[in-house]
């Protein structure tokens, strides 16, 4: 048995991507999430659902890139050493960190920063408002400053 788990569906914005955290137990291993898991994707997706899968095994935190109806969703795995995983899974048990590589490790370092934070902020609803802006004010900014360059490299090669 294996887990899904969102790790940062309350900063999604238009244009954004999905977190998403698969965890699996002691006999899954890495190897067999980028080979057996997108074609079970395939084949559980609606037809055309998909339109866009890029498993990046060897990137610092391993990744399978989707795009699912319009959608990007980032899959992470990570491995337990457990034999299977518990519905009511708590990453911030350190016990769990036992035995595994450094990939698995920073896998699960999401989920857990995330965890950790909203644990020590007092009004979650308005830190996840705030976010959000935060990430809509850099995206904007991030297009107008391409904007602006793009504009002054025109004018540059144009004199």
């Amino acid at each position: 048995m294996s887990c899904l788990r969102e790790i940062t569906n309350y900063v999604v914005i238009i244009g954004s991507d999905i977190d998403t955290l698969v965890v699996g137990p002691k006999h899954v291993v890495r190897d067999d999430f980028f080979s057996d898991f997108p074609p079970v994707l395939e084949k559980i997706a609606p037809q055309g659902a998909i339109e866009k899968m890029t498993p990046v095994p060897d990137a610092f935190v391993p990744i399978i890139k989707l795009e699912i109806s319009g959608i990007s969703i980032d899959l992470i795995f990570a491995r337990l050493v457990v034999s299977s995983v518990p519905m009511n899974l708590d990453l911030k048990n350190n016990d769990y960190l036992r035995g595994l590589d450094e990939f698995e490790v920073r896998s699960l370092n999401g989920t857990r920063v995330t965890d950790e934070i909203l644990e020590l902020v007092p009004q979650q609803k308005t830190f996840r408002l705030a976010l959000r802006a935060i990430k809509l004010w850099a995206q904007r900014k991030s297009e107008h400053t391409r904007r602006c360059v793009a504009r002054g490299l025109t004018m540059y090669f144009l004199n």
